[in-house]
């Protein structure tokens, strides 16, 4: 079986069986902050002909992250998706002392009134940088944005097209 491989910048070299795929976890620094998120390129796509645009997505992953945090943060007060997950993860604040020590603690707030909307979208790491084919048979790189694994499960997603263009926000768990 033909193994396809990928010269990041930013993930190393990577050697991709066509069988099987990649998912790995890595440590990675995005936007001057280091973060650990697995890169899971799927098997079900991995040809000649899309190699290039795997490639592409490798290479600009910092480029997307920027761009998926700035959509977050512009649209953190109007679009329902985004709304509603942070409404969703900062309900049970007041039900679990752990949750809402660790939250204050990584906002550097003292008072769960202080909380905004943007200090937590500016929190949000991607737990998983995911490279993919969607239902049209197109390509994707999408982001799964969250919180410590540790204290929720509730994922912001942000897709991106083979243009860089981010066409869907989800929130899903």
């Amino acid at each position: 079986m033909k193994n396809y491989q990928f010269h990041t910048t930013l993930f190393g070299e990577l050697d991709v069986p066509v069988d099987k795929g990649l998912f790995e976890d890595f440590t990675i620094t995005l936007a001057g902050k280091e973060i650990v998120t697995s890169l899971d390129i799927f098997e079900d796509f991995l040809n000649d002909d899309n190699q290039a645009i795997v490639q592409k997505f490798l290479e600009h992953i910092p480029e997307l992250y920027q761009k998926a945090k700035s959509t977050l943060l512009t649209n953190c007060h109007t679009d329902t998706v985004i709304t509603y997950f942070i409404q969703y993860v900062t309900e049970v604040i007041d039900e679990d002392e752990d949750y809402q020590k660790y939250l204050l603690e990584t906002l550097s707030m003292v008072a769960v009134e202080e909380i905004t909307n943007e200090a937590l979208i500016d929190v949000l790491q991607p737990r998983c940088i995911r490279i993919s084919a969607n239902q049209q048979h197109q390509l994707d790189c999408v982001f799964d944005f969250s919180l410590d694994e540790n204290y929720s499960d509730q994922l912001l997603v942000v897709y991106f097209d083979e243009n860089f263009e981010v066409y869907n926000i989800s929130h899903e768990s």
